[in-house]
């Protein structure tokens, strides 16, 4: 996989046409993975494998990321991740929402975190210097927000941004979770 995407644009229009590997990289993400039976821990265990494994192919992941191949992986993943949804007693059209929900952000992140990766080494370091050096001398006066946390836009990084994402989505989870739980028999009996 890393030769054809390595070897330039005709061979990257390749994801576009069999999705063989957009299946490789799924085959990564669940490679050596066990379930643990509780739904959070593994949604967020493949999420992290996820961004992993597009972060270690930067050329790969944002061509495919949007792409559906039906293959078997990637259908062996919906599969997975629509299971530990369902898991939860969520109503299936909830969980088939939450499904695409997580999907996308997951992969969404992923990519963009891949993408800025895959960006020149020049392009990275003129991005960096934004956040270090123009984003802190904006004055407070027109910009309160940023002159106030400047400190610590600097030291957020890309890893941390896509775990804060992937917890927030999961949380999401845990709220719908909560408000399609069954009410219990006591609740209902007055």
């Amino acid at each position: 996989m890393d030769q054809l995407v390595d070897g330039g644009v005709a061979d990257r229009r390749s994801f576009h046409r069999d999705g063989s590997d957009a299946e490789e990289l799924i085959r990564r993400v669940f490679d050596g993975w066990q379930p643990s039976g509780q739904w959070r821990t593994d949604l967020h265990e493949l999420g992290a494998r996820l961004r992993a494994v597009y972060v270690a192919h930067p050329h790969a992941a944002p061509l495919i990321a949007a792409r559906v191949s039906g293959r078997p992986h990637e259908t062996h993943a919906a599969e997975t991740v629509l299971g530990l949804l369902r898991s939860t007693g969520l109503p299936d059209a909830i969980a088939v929402q939450t499904y695409r929900a997580f999907v996308f952000q997951a992969l969404g992140m992923a990519a963009l975190d891949a993408a800025a990766r895959a960006l020149p080494e020049a392009s990275r370091r003129t991005d960096l210097q934004a956040w270090n050096g123009a984003y802190p001398q904006l004055p407070s006066a027109t910009h309160p927000n940023i002159a106030a946390l400047a400190p610590l836009l600097t030291e957020v990084t890309a890893t941390h941004s896509y775990l804060v994402a992937l917890e927030l989505v999961l949380g999401g989870v845990s709220a719908q979770i909560d408000r399609h739980r069954p009410r219990s028999r006591a609740l209902l009996t007055q």
